[in-house]
């Protein structure tokens, strides 16, 4: 499966709440917070600022 370098990240992100790390490490994070998440519908309020700390990282704008 091949997961988008965005929603990787989004998963770590609402897991451990940062972007610090490798996509590497956060490729391979993925599946285990994703199982993590299953089902946990709290979720969904961990991704506030993510798409700000996300552009600031990649340099891209919010929302894309």
């Amino acid at each position: 499966m091949d997961i988008s370098h965005k929603e990787v990240y989004k998963m770590f992100f609402m897991t451990k709440g940062h972007l610090e790390v490798t996509e590497e490490t956060a490729r391979n994070c993925y599946e285990g917070y994703f199982r993590r998440a299953w089902g946990n519908h709290e979720m969904v309020y961990h991704l506030d600022g993510f798409e700000e700390a996300y552009a600031k990282k990649f340099l891209t704008t919010p929302n894309n």
